[in-house]
């Protein structure tokens, strides 16, 4: 429970970041230090991502156990766990399939 419990105050934190610094929309990324997330906690996480408001764009994606992300694609190995705007989903998406 305890990633669960950090991986939320991030979202939390960076999401108050982005609204501070009147950022259009927010992006999340949540690798565990490049650990991933077991699926009950990917679940977990899911869950109260979606009790949350968020009043921006926002876009939450994780890792899990297993996958290593890499630096030539963003978004890599990363799965999506919560997005509330479909412009944003389609730029993410877009950036998925794209070389960095």
């Amino acid at each position: 429970m305890k990633n669960v419990t950090e991986a939320l105050e991030i979202i939390q934190r960076g999401y108050s970041r982005a609204k501070q610094d009147k950022q259009e929309a927010y992006i999340c990324q949540l690798v565990n230090n490049d650990q991933g997330f077991n699926t009950w906690e990917i679940d977990a996480i899911k869950q109260k991502a979606s009790e949350l408001y968020f009043e921006l764009p926002t876009h939450i994606s994780v890792l899990p156990i297993g996958k290593k992300p890499t630096s030539q694609r963003l978004f890599d190995g990363l799965i999506d766990i919560y997005c509330n705007d479909n412009d944003l989903q389609n730029m993410v998406d877009s950036m998925k399939t794209k070389v960095c």
